[in-house]
């Protein structure tokens, strides 16, 4: 009797017609904002939906450019970025530093409760709102 395996995984299926790749998974996936979910299927679709700053190569662990084309400290406490122009958001507004800025500023508010080294108890790192070159326009 052929041994068959207990792991069965869903089936993906392509419509070739409507240009459209159906995934079915297991288990329910709340949302794909990568910073609210520690679901391995909601981190798979966000990395899939979402760049980042920059990328870790797998590989070499290098960290790559990706949003960010080039980034420097200019000191011990200010990171500067420059930003990959003709970046778009799904809608067609374009990415800007106000949108980094908004993000980071976001992720280090202790009130949304993300594991990060400003958000620990007891850090006594100074947090400092991020600024933005056009956000004195």
């Amino acid at each position: 009797m052929p041994r068959r395996s207990l792991a069965v995984a869903p089936s993906a299926n392509a419509q070739k017609a409507s240009d459209t790749l159906r995934i079915q998974f297991v288990d329910a996936v709340p949302n794909i904002d990568i910073y609210f979910n520690s679901q391995r299927t909601g981190l798979i679709l966000a990395h899939q939906a979402w760049d980042m700053l920059v990328h870790r190569d797998p590989a070499t662990f290098e960290i790559k450019p990706s949003l960010a084309t080039e980034w420097r400290f200019a000191e011990d406490n200010s990171l500067d970025l420059k930003i990959r122009q003709g970046v778009k958001f799904h809608d067609g507004s374009p990415l800007s530093a106000d949108d980094v800025v908004y993000t980071i500023n976001m992720i280090t508010d202790p009130a949304t409760k993300l594991a990060t080294p400003s958000n620990y108890a007891g850090s006594t790192r100074p947090r400092r709102p991020a600024t933005s070159p056009s956000a004195s326009r």
